[in-house]
């Protein structure tokens, strides 16, 4: 299990994805009493292609609420997101320039809670995975954060 707790220096990092295409990943997460300041929000995942965030998972506090957003690098740079979801990623680049076809999918206990669809990022291939406070986190959020039973898979579906 990884705690992140006040000094938020505790993260999973993995390199060992190199040019990967198609990534799935899962993991358990329960942002436990984190306090995160209206407006603001912290990175609890990122899969990185070079310098560039191919996909990411975004935490936001809403009142008593938790919530998740999707959110990546499409080929020209643009910044991509998808709606809210209150409270396990999946990623796939494009298959060919032009294409537009590449996706990433939120999966919440086993069903399937958003898609963010036609992306153009076939020029993308993960090179890092990161989980835990990413980025994002500023001077007022606060609290522990709880990661557990990270798993990923390069091409299958890795289930509930």
């Amino acid at each position: 299990m990884i705690r992140v707790e006040r000094n938020w220096t505790k993260r999973l990092q993995s390199t060992t994805q190199s040019g990967q295409k198609h990534f799935n990943s899962r993991f358990y997460f329960d942002p436990n009493s984190v306090n995160i300041a209206a407006r603001d929000g912290v990175y609890i995942y990122a899969a990185s292609s070079g310098s560039l965030w191919a996909a990411c998972a975004f935490l936001e506090q809403q009142g008593d609420y938790y919530s998740l957003s999707l959110c990546g690098v499409n080929d020209p740079g643009g910044w991509f997101e998808g709606s809210p979801v209150l409270i396990v990623d999946e990623w796939q680049a494009a298959s060919a320039p032009g294409a537009n076809d590449g996706f990433l999918s939120l999966w919440i206990d086993g069903v399937l809670a958003g898609t963010i669809s036609n992306v153009d990022n076939d020029t993308h291939a993960l090179d890092e995975v990161r989980l835990g406070a990413t980025g994002g986190v500023d001077s007022s959020t606060s609290g522990s954060m709880f990661f557990d039973s990270f798993e990923s898979q390069r091409e299958t579906y890795i289930g509930p």
